[in-house]
């Protein structure tokens, strides 16, 4: 079932990417990755109006703690990107939001294991970088806010604290800042 997510995602960015006018004289679509060793995540920016533009988000994550417990999670969302009065894909100060829904499952040496349902909300402020070529760096910070709708935690007998503990942290209500980097192509 992740082979067909990973293809349709991939066959939905090459679908936007091609379709772009050939008469556009600025970018109008901007791929992005986020770098992360934890993690695959990245998107698609599309310029609906000179300074604003949105588009689909995705990361797929796997961290295996020293505890000895494995976090997995996968989510998928939409983007918003914002400029001050300035064209969206151009050197400058960019505001992005970031609205997802994410499935987290983690799992413990010792036989524990835990699921939740999260709601993610984002918010940054960064400056962009563009070269004519496409080429683009954004580095900024924000917070980030994690909701979880539905949790369920079950515990194997003599779990150390350690990994009790990193299982309750990864499953709770949450606001913590975090700088942010994408690396992008705008066509």
């Amino acid at each position: 079932m992740k082979r067909v997510g990973g293809w349709a995602w991939c066959m939905g960015l090459a679908l936007i990417c091609c379709t772009r006018s050939a008469f556009a004289e600025d970018f109008s679509f901007n791929v992005f990755y986020v770098p992360n060793p934890n993690c695959l995540s990245g998107g698609v920016a599309i310029s609906a109006t000179q300074s604003w533009g949105f588009g689909p988000f995705g990361e797929i994550c796997r961290v295996n703690d020293d505890s000895g417990v494995t976090l997995e999670d996968g989510s998928l969302g939409v983007a918003s990107f914002f400029r001050f009065g300035e064209p969206l894909f151009s050197d400058g100060w960019t505001l992005v939001n970031l609205v997802s829904r994410k499935t987290r499952n983690l799992d413990s040496a010792a036989g524990s294991t835990a699921s939740a349902t999260i709601t993610v909300i984002d918010a940054f402020i960064g400056y962009q970088w563009i070269w004519p070529a496409g080429l683009n760096l954004w580095l900024g910070g924000g917070v980030i806010y994690q909701s979880p709708s539905s949790v369920q935690r079950k515990f194997a007998e003599g779990e150390s604290g350690d990994a009790r503990g990193f299982i309750k942290d990864n499953t709770k209500t949450e606001i913590v800042a975090a700088p942010a980097v994408t690396l992008g192509w705008a066509f």
